[in-house]
């Protein structure tokens, strides 16, 4: 409920951005519109109104797997997402789109990682973040060149992973990006074709690159912040309060996690 209520906000504000004041290359058409509203554009014939919409097709296949081994393994639900993860690489390699289509395979040890982070610094399982650490190495290992062509690539990734474990790990200094990380998936939605229309019409206003760039920024934080709050949040509420109804007020939904 959440994702989608602030993807079906976002949308609207991309589609404008880019039909309005965006250059050429970010208009779309009604049919991309309404195909972008599913999250999974390309499935039906269509494409994304804003290019940094393919990653939801892929977050939404693994929130999936995620809810199914939840409902049927409960507290175990990461040895569930673990072999889905092993099975994933398994179809592969016989047929590398399927994998894409019903498992997102290749990034499933990204996920895997970030699941063992949670488990190891925040709920105390060790045993679990470790097998599930050990998992994301040897599958990152396998999907390696369909992750990144390069060694820059690789390092990018690396590097980033670590550098959200610092942040985590220490988050006295870091509160600032923390709060902005809160705010991260309602960012990202928002920033590519609000961002570049608003530079694109910045320029074309003869405004100084600077600050268009500081205004396109300034624009998309600030709206972000807004959909958080007024979307993002509230949706997250709703989806635990209808859980702990379902679940007679029982739910260790939180701490599983």
């Amino acid at each position: 409920i959440s994702v989608t209520g602030v993807q079906t906000c976002a949308l609207p504000i991309s589609f404008a951005a880019g039909l309005l004041v965006g250059p050429d290359a970010l208009k779309s058409t009604l049919r991309n519109y309404l195909t972008s509203l599913t999250m999974l554009a390309r499935r039906f014939h269509g494409d994304y109104v804003d290019g940094a919409y393919w990653s939801l097709a892929v977050e939404v296949t693994f929130y999936a797997w995620v809810a199914l081994c939840f409902l049927l393994l409960r507290q175990r639900f990461w040895i569930g997402v673990l072999a889905v993860a092993i099975l994933g690489a398994g179809v592969a390699a016989v047929s590398p789109f399927r994998a894409e289509a019903f498992f997102a395979a290749r990034y499933m040890p990204l996920f895997l990682a970030g699941m063992a982070g949670w488990f190891g610094l925040f709920d105390g399982k060790r045993q679990a973040a470790l097998i599930l650490a050990a998992g994301a190495v040897v599958l990152y290992a396998f999907h390696a060149r369909s992750i990144a062509d390069t060694w820059g690539g690789h390092v990018f990734i690396l590097a980033g992973a670590a550098a959200m474990i610092v942040m985590i790990r220490w988050p006295a200094p870091m509160r600032p990006l923390a709060a902005l990380g809160r705010r991260s998936y309602s960012l990202y939605l928002l920033h590519q074709n609000l961002g570049v229309a608003i530079i694109h019409y910045g320029k074309a206003a003869a405004v100084p690159d600077l600050a268009a760039v500081l205004l396109a920024g300034g624009v998309c934080i600030a709206l972000a912040w807004l959909m958080f709050e007024f979307v993002e949040r509230p949706g997250q509420q709703l989806v635990m309060a209808l859980w702990r109804r379902a679940s007679g007020g029982n739910s260790t939904l939180g701490h599983a996690t």
